[in-house]
């Protein structure tokens, strides 16, 4: 292997050695605040805006973990991007997104029996866990072998002619391609971590893990309510990444 070639391929074992533990930690962190949280109905969230927000926030845990083991400051600001359009998003969301929302997410509140002693509490988060870890394992472990194999692939004049030559192109594809991330599974931070490495502007990686945003909105879908939303993540992403990229990357 050329000596080019294996300098890349350690940089990015390196990077995802040291991201594997955060990513731990926010499965668990997501794990347990369900574990936590009281049986609650889905019927609720029909008119709730709360539970769609607090069920997305949970869904991006590990990758918000993720964040913080790339950067204090970018992980909180990346906390409160979330927040803020996971809020919006769910104003914009209808009834029905809000429940299959929660549903999906954080459980449909069915009753749950009687979990008094601690070794039950206990089996529940570990099944909690391993159910996430299912749902989480395929996507972001496959987008850490993809991004590998484009680490070798793409010339790094390709990544910096795309993402970084004009800064706010770079930033916008980055947003573009967070968009169309399955989110919620951590496939952003290899992602963004590769355009790092191949020249990509810093702008464009924290536009991307910005507009990777968990919605209870259905982006580019239903009509232009859907369109609205989605061009309006995607711009705030983009202009919020540009500013916060270089400053913290």
């Amino acid at each position: 292997m050329p000596a080019d070639l294996l300098a890349i391929f350690i940089k990015f074992r390196d990077f995802l050695v040291t991201l594997a533990p955060w990513v731990i930690l926010g499965l668990i962190a997501a794990s347990g605040i369900v574990a936590a949280s009281p049986a609650r109905s889905a019927r609720r969230a029909a008119n709730s805006r709360v539970l769609p927000a607090a069920a997305g926030l949970v869904l991006v845990l590990p990758s918000m973990f993720g964040s913080f083991g790339m950067d204090l400051r970018l992980g909180l600001s990346r906390l409160g991007f979330t927040l803020a359009a996971l809020a919006v998003g769910s104003i914009f969301a209808t009834e029905s997104e809000r429940t299959s929302a929660v549903t999906a997410w954080i459980g449909d509140g069915r009753a749950t029996p009687s979990e008094s002693r601690w070794i039950d509490q206990a089996k529940r988060l570990w099944k909690l866990l391993g159910d996430r870890f299912d749902d989480l394992a395929l996507w972001f472990i496959g987008a850490c072998a993809v991004a590998g194999v484009l680490a070798v692939l793409v010339p790094y004049q390709a990544g910096f002619d795309l993402f970084s030559r004009t800064a706010w192109l770079g930033a916008l594809l980055g947003a573009l391609i967070g968009t169309a991330l399955k989110r919620g599974t951590g496939m952003d931070l290899p992602i963004a971590s590769l355009l790092v490495l191949k020249g990509g502007g810093l702008g464009a990686a924290a536009a991307l893990l910005l507009a990777s945003t968990p919605m209870p909105i259905r982006l580019w879908r239903d009509g232009p309510r859907g369109w609205i939303v989605g061009v309006a993540i995607v711009a705030a992403s983009t202009g919020a990444g540009m500013w916060i990229g270089p400053k913290f990357l």
